[in-house]
């Protein structure tokens, strides 16, 4: 995890680890979701998870400054993705859901928010962490990427 030493790459990488696991963990819980809405949901914020993949491979081009870099997907395929963006770990991150055993769209809603919540968290504590200017701004436009996943969430609360 983060030390504060890494700078723009280090932003960009520690940010790919963390969106990537939560897009697969998005991924698993769609494919496990038991009603339609709930399916939907998950595979709705999978697919946000997919943007934020294509805005840092962005950032990962545009401050590549000229320099030869490996395409994209080698440079993604080669991030571990460790821990979901609330920072739990990976491995038993199906396992909690299926303890979570989501009975109802609400109960998924919820599930979904207290996961995005961390992750906002997270982001915000990281931009808070971070010395350099563009490490920052990097952890601060996640930071209101995971507010619009929030209040997307918001609003399905209010359709249930």
């Amino acid at each position: 995890m983060k030390t504060g030493e890494e700078g723009i790459a280090g932003a960009i990488t520690e940010a790919l680890a963390l969106e990537k696991g939560l897009r697969e963990f998005y991924a698993f819980v769609a494919s496990r979701a038991k009603g339609s809405l709930a399916k939907e949901m998950f595979e709705a914020l999978r697919d946000m998870e997919d943007r934020h993949l294509r805005y840092l491979d962005f950032l990962y081009r545009a401050s590549s400054e000229g320099r030869e870099l490996m395409g994209y997907r080698d440079f993604s395929s080669k991030i571990a993705a460790t821990h979901v963006e609330s920072s739990v770990k990976i491995a038993p991150a199906p396992k909690l859901f299926d303890e979570k055993a989501l009975k109802s769209n609400r109960d998924a809603v919820a599930y979904a928010h207290t996961l995005e919540t961390k992750a906002q968290n997270l982001y915000r504590t990281l931009a808070e962490k971070s010395a350099d200017a563009g490490e920052k701004a990097i952890f601060e436009e996640m930071l209101a990427q995971e507010t619009r996943h929030i209040d997307y969430l918001k609003d399905l609360e209010k359709a249930l």
